[in-house]
């Protein structure tokens, strides 16, 4: 998978946070991640990802004052974003750098990526 699909991959966690937020809100994995602006590092690529009770975006850039940073290269996007692996288990592998600040806004962030992925790929298979 290259930059481009894994940027496609990060719009379409965004979209499942849009529609399934309402469902979630009050979750304590969640509640957490609400209002949060994170550094995502793809590859070469930098983005941001805004958490917000209503929606999630993803734009180019970072953001000085983000949350949290994540940096992880495109094979390790590629399976988180399909829902194989999670931060922690790249981070246990040396496959993303995280901080031990940063550690629980990954870890939780993992499960709802994680989570929502396998949600999607359920709902692809029941249509």
């Amino acid at each position: 998978m290259d930059e481009v699909e894994i940027r496609q991959g990060l719009h379409r966690f965004c979209e499942s946070w849009n529609r399934m937020i309402p469902l979630l809100q009050g979750n304590h994995l969640v509640e957490p991640l609400l209002n949060r602006r994170i550094n995502l590092g793809v590859g070469g690529g930098k983005y941001l990802l805004t958490l917000t009770p209503t929606e999630a975006s993803l734009s180019e850039g970072e953001d000085p004052f983000a949350n949290a940073c994540f940096s992880a290269d495109a094979e390790s996007w590629d399976e988180m974003l399909r829902g194989e692996s999670n931060f922690l288990t790249l981070a246990m592998q040396k496959r993303m750098r995280t901080t031990t600040d940063e550690a629980l806004i990954h870890l939780r962030l993992s499960i709802i990526i994680q989570l929502l992925s396998l949600m999607s790929q359920a709902a692809g298979s029941e249509e």
